[in-house]
């Protein structure tokens, strides 16, 4: 397990997702996913079938930072 995922698991987010083309984490409703190919990340929430935005936390900031350094896209 690398240092992110540690991370990310102390928030109460489990890596539900790792294969060549991304890394997704969850906790109830939330997903946080990363794309390798495109090199990006998105916080969803799903709320009745909807996809909605919600803010990062400093803590989620911390981990989300770790792992791109992790995958070398800083």
């Amino acid at each position: 397990m690398s240092k992110a995922d540690k991370m990310f698991e102390e928030l109460g987010y489990k890596k539900s997702l790792d294969n060549k083309y991304e890394i997704e984490y969850y906790i109830h409703d939330i997903y946080f996913m990363f794309d390798k190919e495109d090199k990006t990340i998105q916080k969803r929430v799903e709320f009745d079938y909807k996809c909605l935005a919600k803010p990062i936390t400093m803590s989620e900031l911390k981990a989300i930072n770790k792992k791109v350094e992790e995958l070398g896209w800083n």
